[in-house]
């Protein structure tokens, strides 16, 4: 018998890669006593992790002892689930962090929120999608304006889009091409899709299973529809973010359930600096406050 480990540090910090192919053999719900503990970590790393956070910083997160969470990474990176970062990913990580700062810093690299706030229209995936479609361009300019008006004082770098069951089933079933399923299943079971490699990637597969489903006819259509809108507000918010020094990542809410409410909300204060349903989310509210310092921006009910 031959048995692998890849030792792993408290200041390592790793990167969850798509998860292709993942086959799940989860027999137990979160809460359940016979649930295995390293099965339940797996699953959080793969919704928590960041490569900006080190080992210590994540079992923090989680709130679970260090000793505790390296077995379970160190099985991730065995399985070929997560890659470790080197000190160049750290050194550029820090460096596209972009402060936030209200009123108008022009040219500053800052997030700025305009005194007009409150007048703020928000655009949503059919409006962007019918702006989109007549060709004009000022669609990327609103965008940027309103993902940079809406920043809340997140500690992250990134803009969450959140979906729910309902959406990942629909891109479950509508994945016309082999990436989109890889990156359903990324969704489906661990929660996240990150990287703005794989979220181009994500966009360009999404538009390809959209022109395969071009010729469907019924009940099919509402899918192609469906994948067509989500294409084209990833894009959008996509590059509105990137114009503010963020980057872009789908969500999906029900993943959040596995965590405790305290672990979820650092998660999401940690990671994001703003949070765009797709959808009215069902119950329960996510567990973040308006008025605390750290919550990302969340438009939504």
């Amino acid at each position: 018998i031959i048995y692998l480990h890849v030792p792993v540090t408290a200041a390592d910090r790793i990167s969850v890669r798509p998860l292709e192919g993942f086959v799940s053999n989860k027999t137990s719900e979160a809460g359940d006593e016979s649930v295995d503990p390293l099965e339940v970590l797996l699953y959080s790393l793969f919704l928590a992790n960041s490569s900006r956070l080190s080992q210590a910083q994540l079992a923090d997160i989680l709130g679970v002892r260090l000793e505790q969470l390296l077995p379970a990474t160190s099985l991730a990176l065995r399985l070929g689930f997560a890659t470790k970062q080197g000190m160049e990913a750290e050194e550029g990580s820090s460096a596209s962090s972009t402060g936030l700062t209200r009123g108008s810093t022009k040219g500053s690299g800052q997030l700025t929120i305009p005194d007009n706030e409150d007048n703020q229209v928000l655009p949503t995936a059919s409006t962007e999608a019918s702006t989109s479609s007549a060709g004009g361009g000022s669609s990327g300019a609103a965008t940027r304006a309103w993902v940079g008006a809406g920043a809340g004082n997140g500690g992250g770098g990134a803009i969450a889009v959140m979906v729910d069951a309902e959406a990942t089933g629909y891109l479950m079933m509508g994945a016309l091409s082999p990436g989109l399923k890889r990156h359903s299943v990324t969704l489906f079971e661990g929660g996240r899709v990150a990287g703005a490699a794989v979220i181009d990637e994500l966009i360009s597969e999404l538009a390809a299973s959209a022109t395969a489903g071009a010729g469907f006819e019924g009940d099919m259509v509402q899918l192609v529809h469906y994948i067509e809108s989500l294409k084209i507000l990833l894009g959008v918010v996509r590059d509105a973010a990137a114009a503010e020094g963020q980057q872009l990542e789908l969500l999906r809410k029900e993943s959040l359930a596995g965590l405790d409410p305290l672990s979820a909300a650092k998660v999401l204060c940690h990671a994001y600096t703003a949070i765009i349903p797709i959808a009215p989310m069902p119950a329960p509210a996510l567990p973040v406050s308006p008025i605390s310092p750290n919550a990302p921006a969340f438009f939504g009910p």
